[in-house]
């Protein structure tokens, strides 16, 4: 009894420092942020914030950028990554190598996918500009982060290509053969599952 209540001691002294930088940076700043949104100037407890940022087009803009934004980006991750899924689930040399390539981005933090993003893109040295200049592409006027009409989809571009991670595989089931009754027939190659039941050599012993 003793050795159990040390151990959940023990347990809860290890946990204790985590608990506590969650608490001190996330919880609390989150009660404090819900806490001073619904106080106005006076301190006194209203709505009045909310009221005014909902008329705020500055806000409404930045919504409606954001919305766009997360569709776009959504939509591209889902589709990039289920098409070289399927590319990858195919017999194709070097596939294993490919696999692991395309897991690379989840094991960088995203600050630093962000900012070798920032580099590649950038108008005068980026790797984006130097090659499109090399093939002979005027670039003077491709600022992908500072134009108000490439910014959108250079980071939707950016945040895909990122985000796009691969399953390692898709695991093949077996073919199976509908029947005429709406069940399923397993191949012949299945092997049968033990059963647990006694059989009658079993009864006779």
């Amino acid at each position: 009894m003793r050795r159990s209540v040390s151990d959940r001691s023990l347990a809860y002294l290890l946990l204790a420092p985590t608990i506590a930088v969650l608490f001190a940076l996330t919880i609390y700043p989150l009660i404090y942020s819900i806490k001073i949104s619904l106080q106005g100037e006076s301190g006194n407890w209203t709505l009045q914030n909310f009221a005014r940022l909902f008329s705020d087009q500055f806000f409404l803009s930045a919504m409606a950028h954001t919305f766009v934004y997360a569709a776009v980006a959504l939509t591209l991750e889902f589709l990039i990554g289920l098409g070289l899924a399927l590319l990858l689930d195919t017999q194709i040399r070097g596939r294993g190598l490919f696999r692991a390539l395309l897991l690379l981005p989840m094991m960088l933090p995203p600050v630093v996918v962000g900012v070798v993003w920032r580099l590649m893109l950038n108008s005068n040295f980026g790797a984006v500009n130097g090659t499109l200049k090399r093939i002979g592409v005027n670039t003077e006027a491709l600022a992908w982060t500072a134009s108000p009409k490439l910014a959108m989809a250079s980071v939707i571009a950016a945040a895909a290509a990122a985000n796009a991670i691969v399953k390692p595989a898709f695991k093949k089931w077996p073919n199976r053969t509908p029947r005429t009754s709406g069940g399923y027939t397993v191949p012949p190659n299945t092997p049968k599952p033990v059963s647990s039941a006694p059989t009658a050599a079993d009864r006779s012993a």
